[in-house]
């Protein structure tokens, strides 16, 4: 075994433990699993009027969070991908450095802009999000003042013909000096996609 292959076997170790440290609630994490809202609403899960409005306190509690987060910061992140046919679905990982700038707009919405190195690849991918901006938000759990979980729910044009239902479950851990993201994504409500960051100031 070569040192690259060494080192991509780590990311993945490192990749699966990070997702139990920070997440022991969210139990799908293979290719094609249920979404826990589609085994809980069955049918219903598909429909979009559901749409969570926070409470004045968890308000409160997000924009001083948010607050916190303004700011510049550094890091790493893993991709995990599923790939392949639905019957025979093949997981595939990718890590890459972070560059992240995190400000909070006039409305209250945590806007990131990341830049994300791919190394191995020599690609650079420019991703912004904007959190919590009232549109698509499914359920939200404050967790504690650090600690938020959201999701997101959406009905996104295919490239050719068609729709698909998009879930994106987000977790947030974060104090002044380090952040922890993690979002899971669900299409028509199976596991497709997660990702983790690991941010540092």
């Amino acid at each position: 075994m070569n040192n690259e292959t060494s080192l991509k076997n780590i990311y993945i170790f490192v990749f699966v433990i990070g997702v139990a440290v920070l997440s022991p609630a969210a139990t799908a994490n293979s290719c094609n699993e249920q979404s826990p809202n589609l085994i809980a609403l069955g049918e219903g899960y598909y429909e979009l009027e559901n749409e969570y409005i926070p409470t004045v306190d968890e308000k409160n509690q997000l924009e001083n969070l948010f607050r916190q987060l303004e700011g510049d910061w550094l890091g790493d992140l893993i991709f995990k991908d599923c790939k392949g046919s639905v019957g025979e679905p093949r997981e595939e990982y990718q890590d890459a450095t972070l560059e992240v700038d995190i400000e909070l707009d006039s409305a209250g919405n945590l806007n990131i802009h990341a830049e994300k190195t791919f190394a191995e690849d020599n690609v650079l991918r420019l991703e912004n999000l904007e959190l919590l901006n009232g549109f698509w938000i499914y359920d939200l759990n404050m967790v504690a003042d650090n600690h938020f979980v959201f999701i997101e729910k959406s009905r996104r044009n295919n490239v050719n013909a068609g729709a698909r239902l998009v879930e994106t479950r987000y977790e947030i851990i974060a104090d002044q000096s380090s952040l922890s993201m993690q979002r899971v994504t669900y299409i028509n409500g199976y596991y497709a996609s997660q990702e983790e960051w690991q941010l540092f100031r």
